[in-house]
C-alpha cells in the first residue's frame, strides 16, 4: 500500500527455468491515471546490450525493456530494471507484462512466458491540518518584542475541536483531546 503522492520502487526479475536467456521485449503495463513513472533504472541489470533505452509513456501507461545479454544467461531472479513510480491518485493499482512481450532463448528460439502482476493499493494522502497564521508576528522570519501570541487557522464546520500545542519540538503531535472548539488562540509571555 503507497499512499497518494508518494513514490515507491518495484523491481522487475525473470526466472529463465531451464533455459538459456539471449534477448529480451517486455512490455509492462501500467495505470497512467493512478501511477506514473519517475524512472526506469537499467544499472544493474542482466541486459547487457540495449536495443534502446527502456521506453515509458506516462499517457499511456506502457514500459518497454528490449535488450540482449552478450554471453547467455540462466537465472532464477535475474534483475531486468528497478522502476520509481509516484501515486497520482488513490485506488487499485495493476502492474503486469503485456501479451506482446517475448523471450529468446540461446539459439533464436522464443519461450512461453508465464506472467505474473502485481497489485498496489493506493491510499488517499491523510489530510494535513489547517494552515494556522498569527496576525500578531505575521512574518515567521522575523524576530517581534511582544510576547504575546495569537493564532489562527481556518475553521472547518465538519469539525467537533481542535487540540494543539506550542513549543520548542518539531516533531511534536498534539493528543487527540479537545483544547477549544474556536479557531483562534492566545499565548501569553511566550
Amino acid at each position: 500500500s503507497f499512499v497518494e503522492g508518494a513514490t515507491f520502487e518495484s523491481s522487475i526479475y525473470i526466472d529463465t527455468g531451464s533455459y538459456n536467456l539471449n534477448a529480451i521485449d517486455l512490455t509492462i503495463k501500467f495505470p497512467p491515471n493512478l501511477l506514473q513513472v519517475v524512472e526506469a533504472s537499467t544499472g544493474r541489470s542482466i541486459i547487457s546490450a540495449w536495443t534502446a533505452q527502456p521506453e515509458v509513456s506516462n499517457t499511456s501507461g506502457m514500459l518497454k525493456f528490449t535488450g540482449g545479454i552478450s554471453s547467455s544467461i540462466r537465472t532464477s531472479r535475474g534483475l531486468i530494471s528497478t522502476i520509481k513510480f509516484r501515486v497520482q491518485k488513490a485506488g487499485q493499482a495493476e502492474v503486469f507484462l503485456s501479451d506482446e512481450s517475448s523471450i529468446i532463448q540461446e539459439g533464436g528460439i522464443s519461450v512461453s512466458i508465464i506472467r505474473n502482476r502485481a497489485v498496489f493499493d493506493l491510499l488517499p494522502a491523510p489530510p494535513l491540518g489547517p494552515v494556522v497564521l498569527s496576525p500578531s508576528h505575521l512574518d515567521p522570519a522575523r524576530f517581534y518584542k511582544n510576547s504575546n501570541v495569537t493564532l489562527e487557522w481556518s475553521k472547518d464546520i465538519n469539525v467537533a475541536g481542535y487540540s494543539y500545542s506550542l513549543n520548542n519540538n518539531p516533531q511534536d503531535t498534539p493528543d487527540n483531546l479537545i483544547d477549544t472548539k474556536n479557531n483562534r488562540v492566545q499565548f501569553e509571555d511566550v
